[in-house]
């Protein structure tokens, strides 16, 4: 699969109730994947991990093991080889 930015540097993805409207999250793309976590809604910070592929056209909540993260929004996430930051 390619993406063709070059052609439109925009990549919609559709709303669904899965994932919810929020703000200063992070989203990386990696492996045909969308990555989001954390980000805002006007009331409080998310700490979910959402993933949407681009395949399937479809979004999955990840379900955490252990501790969950505490919500935040305004942050970055990196990608260095197979280490996530």
């Amino acid at each position: 699969m390619e993406i063709p930015f070059s052609e439109n540097p925009r990549l919609e993805v559709p709303y669904n109730n899965e994932c919810p409207q929020i703000k200063n999250h992070t989203t990386i793309l990696y492996n045909k994947r969308l990555y989001l976590f954390g980000g805002y809604d006007g009331k409080k910070n998310h700490n979910a991990l959402y993933i949407y592929s681009l395949e399937l056209k479809e979004w999955t909540k990840v379900k955490v093991v252990g501790a969950e993260p505490e919500g935040r929004n305004g942050h970055t996430a990196t990608i260095i080889g197979i280490l996530h930051l």
